[in-house]
């Protein structure tokens, strides 16, 4: 009998026990639950990623693992690419996932400058860019949409943040075309040629990377914008009015309206912000704007038509150089003796020109030929972005783009540029190599 009730007692205490275990498991897993509904318990989330590159015999690898061409999924976070292989230049790539997205990459010849690192879809036409002056932000004006793209080009890899449209049904249209950074580095301007305005958008304050402020540019067919030095003033150039016109800043108000023997396009403020250069597209003369008597004093002329685009200024040597896309050349010119000095060759229709920050190079983008049928269809082959050495004043690199290369900016480190391939609907991100070995 007293075995009996040993046994019972014996079994009370392990049902005890058993009915325990199972509610602290249950409170676990409640817990878990919980935590997991309230966002307590971080899970790792994973992305599609569609991983390119343009050389078969390429070989890929991501975080150290080898991988084949196609879709990966990878967690949220920063991951490496390496490329490499016979003929290539091995380059390491940080990118960063935090939602479905490609990565196109094209290798690199060894002995190149340039290391690409990324080919990025930004909407149709994209025809201006810059960095802002601290090289948080690149911006994007797209003439095939009423927008513009706005990057951040300080995380791993510059991707796209913001897309930027106008409120005002006015300026819904398409034709965005310029972009201009003031040099308070307060805000950003857009050219919008279908409407002839400009359009301001904040970097600070209450409405930041938002169009606040649009007003007309005096001109018809607005192209570039451009700042003079301090920031007090910018100029416009209008294509189809023949003219440019001059703003106050931040004002926003007209002071001056300039005729222009033929089409403006490429501007450049000198002589303390007395004289303004402009190009003519109609004909390829550079001429000399008088700002105080507010008309043209001086012109070089050139023997062969031609089609002046774009204008770019070493102040310090006095040096300008203009891209002629009727010419297919860099113009260069001596200001101090006021005369054309050389033409460095290039490929057809050379669009946007920039300096490297120590104004050591120049970069310029080339359009490539036309098609037979109209200029406004796709080119028959892709075309170049051409490095010039400007002490040499020759061209020591070029290196082969998508179709219409057009729009050019370099960061203002001087470690990255980017170009636009018109055509394509996409930017091409490079990095420049010297610039990083030097930062090392």
């Amino acid at each position: 009998m007293k075995k009996t009730g040993l046994l019972w007692s014996v079994c009370v205490v392990l049902i005890i026990t058993l009915f325990i275990v199972l509610g602290q498991g249950s409170s676990i897993r409640a817990a878990q639950t919980q935590e997991e509904d309230t966002g307590l318990v971080s899970v790792a989330k994973e992305y599609k990623v569609k991983i390119t590159v343009n050389n078969k015999k390429a070989r890929v690898f991501v975080d150290g693992n080898p991988q084949e061409q196609g879709t990966v999924m990878l967690a949220e976070g920063i991951h490496s690419l390496d490329v490499s292989g016979e003929g290539i230049k091995s380059k390491a790539i940080s990118f960063n996932v935090n939602q479905d997205r490609e990565l196109n990459v094209k290798t690199d010849p060894p002995e190149s400058r340039l290391t690409h690192q990324n080919t990025l879809a930004v909407g149709s036409l994209p025809k201006g860019m810059e960095f802002t002056k601290d090289g948080k932000y690149l911006f994007i004006s797209l003439l095939g949409e009423s927008a513009i793209v706005m990057l951040d080009s300080e995380s791993e890899d510059m991707q796209i943040i913001k897309r930027i449209e106008p409120a005002d049904k006015r300026y819904k249209n398409a034709g965005f075309v310029e972009i201009g950074i003031s040099p308070l580095e307060d805000a950003v301007l857009a050219s919008q040629m279908t409407t002839a305005s400009v359009h301001r958008i904040p970097l600070t304050g209450e409405t930041p990377f938002e169009i606040t402020e649009t007003i007309p540019t005096g001109g018809t067919w607005s192209k570039v914008i451009t700042f003079n030095s301090d920031g007090s003033k910018f100029a416009v150039s209008n294509w189809t009015s023949w003219d440019v016109t001059i703003f106050s800043y931040p004002e926003m108000k007209l002071l001056q309206k300039i005729s222009i023997p033929g089409i403006p396009r490429g501007m450049v403020f000198a002589d303390e912000d007395k004289t303004l250069y402009v190009s003519n597209y109609s004909n390829g003369a550079l001429h000399k704007v008088d700002l105080t008597k507010g008309k043209v004093v001086s012109t070089i002329s050139v023997k062969r038509l031609g089609a002046l685009r774009h204008l770019v200024l070493d102040e310090e040597k006095n040096i300008m150089y203009a891209s002629d896309m009727q010419m297919e050349c860099i113009n260069v010119y001596d200001l101090t003796a006021f005369k054309l000095i050389k033409q460095i060759k290039v490929d057809y229709n050379p669009n946007t020109i920039a300096f490297s920050p120590d104004k050591k190079y120049l970069y310029v983008s080339c359009r490539g030929p036309n098609a037979k049928t109209t200029y406004l269809d796709r080119s028959p082959r892709n075309s170049y972005l051409y490095i010039i050495d400007c002490e040499k004043q020759e061209v020591i690199e070029r290196r082969e783009l998508g179709n219409q290369p057009t729009a050019l900016a370099v960061h203002p480190s001087g470690k990255y540029i980017t170009v636009s391939n018109f055509r394509d609907k996409n930017i091409e991100i490079y990095q420049v190599d010297e610039m990083i070995e030097i930062e090392r």
